[in-house]
């Protein structure tokens, strides 16, 4: 909630620059603005400002700096008193008068109006005025060196305000900018401003050693600065970042030294945050309902603001809540819901709020908050009265408007990292609303929660993808220009030693100028709008008649933090279950680790059947799938090779020999992922890249053999390319790949779950997850990746594991061959050749690899039938037929035909010819 101390407790204004006076008396009126803004209270204040104002409006030209002074003033007076709507005017009147073309204006001075307009539509919740506002004051500020001050407060409130929308990669971006400008103003206050608000933002994104030494420098720039109010601030963040080292004690002497710096400022709204956030820290690290209860109505004493007090009054409904008392809980919320509603003159009860009322709401984080906690304590109160039906029905609308809040959200989120931590904040949400439906037994609903819990970003990804293609030659060529001149900035701060702070500074600038210009075309063109931002999930209908394919199920999993539910839908039935989420967590673990070490497997084989036989009663035979069918798996995290579980505890009787198993992101991945006609009217057949050898700096092995094995595949195809050795390189593969149909790929690649970018590697270089180029009109259907690990990546919380696959995926190719751990070369060899062959007899795709991997266990030898040897190639995305095009024999033989038909045509006519001669 520290957001919004910043604004208040900014700077007061000294408006600079000459003054020309156009009153009778030159400089009087000057003066007396002065005198008064140092000596009076607000009230009398304004009142001595409403009389400058008449006797300057007597004047025969008074339209100059000293009357827009005056004006600013009284703004800012109102502004501080709380009276926004008369602020918001006074202040817009000397913007007019100082940027208009009066003799004695100064545009100069529209710095400051601009900055104190932003920070009062902030105070409304006027988000969208209040950037726009504060964008202005910087434009204006840039031109004028003497205004750099009100530059840097005002790069610092927006920090401030992208914190309280959640965009905290915006927050560091913009502290940043501020920082630079007042190191250069050598203002420690301005300092100490920057380094809190970088600090807010860090924490949020959990780099708290960062965020540590970034308020340590706050403080130390506060101290000599002598500013209490924002001491305070700074103390109450130190509060915050202690509480997750663990030290209770030294986070309340950190609560009670802002408090009584808040106080001394006499800053009201400092104090009840404070003693909010204290009570908070009683009821969640001690459950001292008691003390919480006693913090937040102090807490109410002091506040002032709406949704100050909503986000308070929605603490005390978490006490009743906790206390089993849900009808107080469900009073105080609503309270707390028409208080943060006031801003916008709404006069609705909370049970009829709608998707549209919410989206009006610009600051989204607390409102959201205050609706998931109304659907929990919906669905805390149904399960005390024995699941009653009414009750789960208020929980399940409730988190389905709140669903909606959190895709308001994300549109207004730009940066990764931001998006992130959202999908995972919002992870547990998921969890209750998926409960809820379980509850009810609505396994429709529960659908929608299970698509909206994962992929979210992928699908983000797809949208613009296919919207770029709505925009004009000219629009895509600006945006790839703007977004290759941020990339190109990114690659030179490694390199760039000490002047890596005026590059960094340069790419926050550029990402401004692309994000600017990104959003101009979203209000100029609605249908790139609509399409970038469809947030439509299928329907089981749609699902069942229009994705699945012929005797095909989906099974999907969600995995919480108290439950594991599957949900199986084919298109006879569909199947919601619960599964012990403690017995899940120890098989999958231990079918892991035997899973992807040959040695381990081979020596606990025994162990391994047991474990992956739990693992299929547990996660598949509760849905009764009938054999022979082709299963779908969407799983939630990290695949798991279903094909290598057996039916026997002490035989392998893998499920490979009864189903054919793909696997996907989630059923709208599926749906955008579905063949349709390219953009291209010619395209080739097969591309393959064999590197063998690489470069020394590299570091890798040289895989004989590969090059052998792209030949012999080459063979079936007749319009087709490979490249091996020096040809296989990084430009070969981006400049030619968006050329074929498939693409295959024999190399190397790391990945592991730690976070590392995942990384493909050419004979002379290599290619990351993040630099994979996008091409909406690529012809590509398929792409196999026999390489290791390239299904591995960190599992992101609420989103999925980032791999090298699913970085394919996210650019638009709908069906990818990729291997989960680090597969021998002889079987993935033998194993993608054997694929080929259901592919050149036009199966579809998870049949091919079915029959590739049977037909492997058919002829192996006992140590290459362990599932580690077989197992490891998964196919992920679209599971239909890709067409070859005709092989090199059918085409020599049409070839010889044609020939053999020419030559007889030939010798027929002259034949003809001949005979006319004659006669």
């Amino acid at each position: 909630m520290l957001h919004r101390l910043v604004c208040v407790i900014f700077f007061g204004f000294i408006l600079s620059g000459s003054v020309h006076a156009q009153c009778p008396e030159p400089g009087m009126l000057y003066d007396r603005i002065n005198l008064a803004a140092d000596t009076l209270e607000d009230k009398d204040l304004i009142i001595e400002m409403k009389k400058i104002i008449r006797i300057a409006d007597q004047c025969s030209q008074n339209k100059d700096s000293i009357y827009a002074q005056a004006l600013h003033i009284l703004g800012r007076t109102f502004w501080y008193e709380g009276k926004l709507d008369s602020a918001i005017i006074f202040t817009k009147k000397a913007i007019s008068v100082n940027a208009g073309n009066f003799k004695g204006a100064n545009d100069a001075n529209t710095c400051h109006s601009y900055f104190n307009l932003g920070c009062i539509y902030n105070d409304l919740g006027d988000i969208r005025q209040a950037l726009n506002a504060l964008d202005l004051a910087i434009k204006v500020g840039q031109r004028y060196p003497g205004k750099a001050a009100s530059v840097a407060g005002s790069y610092n409130k927006m920090a401030s305000i992208c914190t309280s929308i959640g965009d905290y990669e915006k927050t560091v971006r913009f502290s940043d900018l501020g920082y630079g400008l007042a190191q250069k103003l050598n203002r420690d206050d301005l300092k100490a401003r920057s380094m809190m608000e970088k600090s807010q933002g860090l924490e949020e994104l959990g780099l708290y050693k960062e965020s540590e030494i970034a308020l340590n420098l706050s403080l130390k720039f506060a101290s000599s600065d002598q500013d209490e109010a924002l001491k305070g601030a700074i103390f109450s963040m130190l509060a915050e970042l202690k509480k997750k080292q663990s030290e209770p004690r030294t986070v309340i002497a950190y609560y009670q030294k802002s408090f009584e710096s808040f106080k001394k400022d006499k800053f009201l709204y400092g104090c009840a945050q404070v003693a909010n956030n204290l009570g908070f820290y009683y009821h969640t690290e001690f459950s001292d309902l008691k003390k919480a209860l006693e913090n937040y109505t102090l807490a109410l004493q002091y506040m002032v603001l709406p949704s100050g007090k909503a986000v308070i009054l929605n603490n005390i409904s978490k006490v009743y809540a906790d206390k089993k008392s849900y009808s107080n809980a469900l009073i105080y919320n609503d309270q707390a819901i028409q208080t943060a509603l006031e801003q916008l003159d709404v006069k609705k009860q909370s049970a009829v709020l709608t998707s549209q009322i919410i989206r009006s709401v610009v600051n989204k984080t607390e409102l959201l908050t205050i609706i998931q906690h109304r659907a929990d304590t919906w669905l805390g109160f149904a399960k005390a009265t024995a699941n009653d039906r009414a009750k789960l029905g208020n929980a399940l609308k409730t988190y389905m408007l709140a669903d909606t809040m959190i895709d308001y959200m994300r549109w207004e989120h730009t940066g990764n990292l931001t998006k992130l931590f959202w999908r995972g904040k919002t992870r547990a949400m998921y969890e209750r609303a998926i409960e809820t439906c379980y509850l009810l037994n609505n396994p429709e609903k529960a659908f929608y929660f299970f698509e909206k819990s994962r992929a979210v970003m992928l699908t983000d990804q797809l949208n613009e993808l296919g919207a770029k293609q709505l925009l004009s030659a000219k629009d895509q060529k600006k945006e790839g220009e703007l977004k290759k001149n941020v990339a190109d900035l990114q690659s030179q701060v490694a390199a760039a030693g000490k002047s890596a702070d005026e590059i960094r500074t340069k790419i926050l600038n550029a990402q401004q100028e692309q994000e600017t210009f990104v959003r101009q075309i979203e209000k100029s063109n609605p249908q790139y709008y609509a399409y970038k931002y469809d947030n439509s999930v299928p329907t089981l209908t749609q699902l069942k008649t229009g994705i699945l394919g012929e005797k095909q199920s989906l099974v999907s999993y969600f995995v919480g933090d108290s439950a594991v539910y599957g949900l199986a839908i084919s298109a006879g039935k569909v199947i919601l279950k619960k599964i012990d989420l403690s017995e899940y967590q120890l098989l999958t673990s231990q079918f892991q680790k035997l899973m992807i070490n040959r040695e381990a497997q081979n020596k606990a084989f025994k162990s391994y059947l047991s474990i992956s036989s739990k693992l299929y009663e547990l996660l598949l035979k509760p849905f009764n799938i009938p054999v022979q069918t082709r299963v779908i798996v969407s799983p939630d995290g990290g695949f798991l090779p279903f094909e290598a579980f057996s039916t026997s505890a002490t035989e392998p009787e893998y499920l490979v020999g009864q189903y054919a198993f793909s696997y996907t992101y989630s059923a709208g991945f599926l749906a955008k992922s579905l063949k349709k006609e390219r953009a291209r009217t010619f395209s080739g057949s097969f591309l393959g890249l064999a590197p063998v050898t690489y470069a020394p700096r590299l570091s890798q092995a040289s895989l004989p053999g590969s090059a052998e094995v792209l030949k012999t595949i080459d063979q079936a195809f007749f319009l087709s390319k490979i490249l091996t050795g020096p040809e296989a390189s990084r430009s070969a593969f981006i400049n030619n790949s968006p050329d074929y149909r498939i693409v295959q790929l024999l190399t190397h690649a790391t990945a592991d779950s730690s976070g590392n970018t995942p990384t493909l590697y050419f004979a002379d270089s290599t290619l990351i997850v993040n630099e994979l180029p996008a091409n909406a009109s690529s012809a590509t259907e398929l792409l196999i990746l026999s390489a290791c690990r390239t299904g591995i990546g960190k599992n992101q919380k609420g989103e999925g594991v980032f791999s090298l696959a699913r970085g394919f995926a996210g650019i638009g190719i709908p069906s990818i061959l990729t291997t989960l751990w680090s597969v021998e070369n002889e079987p993935v060899y033998d194993l993608t050749t054997l694929f080929y062959v259901g592919l050149e007899a036009g199966l579809p795709l998870d049949i091919a690899l079915q029959n590739a991997q049977n037909e492997w266990l058919k002829n192996a030898s006992p140590s290459d039938r362990l599932p580690y040897a077989w197992a490891g190639m998964v196919l992920v995305g679209n599971t239909q037929a890709v067409s070859p095009g005709p092989s090199r024999s059918v085409v020599f033989v049409l070839l010889g035909g044609l020939a053999v038909l020419a030559v007889f045509l030939i010798y027929y006519f002259r034949k003809r010819a001949n005979q006319r001669i004659s006669v």
